[in-house]
C-alpha cells in the first residue's frame, strides 16, 4: 500500500519498523525517512514528538527531492494523544487548497503547533485550541 500513498506519516515506533532501524536522535529520523522513501517510493513525514532527550517537537519530511526539518517548542503539561491524526488532516486540508506537498506539510506543522499551544483542560482531558 505504501507505494500508492502520497505521504506516509509514521510516528517514531512505526518509522523504526518501516526503516528497520532504531531512532534515537534527529539524525536517525533523517536516515529513517530516506530509508522509508527508498524502500517504498512515497514521501515520508517521520513524526518525532516523542523523541527522548530532545528539547523540541521535531519532524522530518523527505520526498526524494526536498528534506525539511520541522521543529517547535514542546508544550509542557499537555496530553497530545490524537494530534498525529490532526496533523495529517491539516496536511490533507492544505493539499486540498492547492499547496504543493512540502508547503502543505509546513502548514500542517504550523497548524498543529498552534493547536497544541492553545490547548486547554476540560476536567481530566485536554482539548486542542481553536485556530
Amino acid at each position: 500500500m505504501l507505494p500508492l500513498a502520497t505521504l506516509v506519516t509514521p510516528n517514531l515506533d512505526e518509522a523504526e519498523i518501516l526503516a528497520g532501524q532504531k531512532i534515537r536522535a534527529p539524525e536517525d529520523m533523517r536516515a529513517a525517512a530516506r530509508q522509508i522513501f527508498s524502500r517504498h517510493g512515497c514521501a515520508v513525514l517521520v513524526k518525532g514528538g516523542h523523541l527522548k532527550n530532545c528539547g523540541e517537537a521535531m519532524d522530518v519530511f523527505f520526498d526524494g527531492k526536498t528534506e525539511l526539518l520541522l521543529s517547535a517548542p514542546f508544550v509542557q503539561d499537555v496530553r497530545t494523544h490524537g494530534t498525529g491524526c490532526t496533523f495529517s488532516a491539516a496536511i490533507c486540508a492544505a493539499l486540498a487548497l492547492g499547496h504543493e506537498l512540502p508547503r502543505a506539510v509546513e502548514a500542517g506543522k504550523n497548524f498543529i503547533t498552534k493547536a497544541i499551544s492553545d490547548s486547554y483542560k476540560i476536567g481530566k482531558h485536554f482539548a486542542l485550541g481553536q485556530i
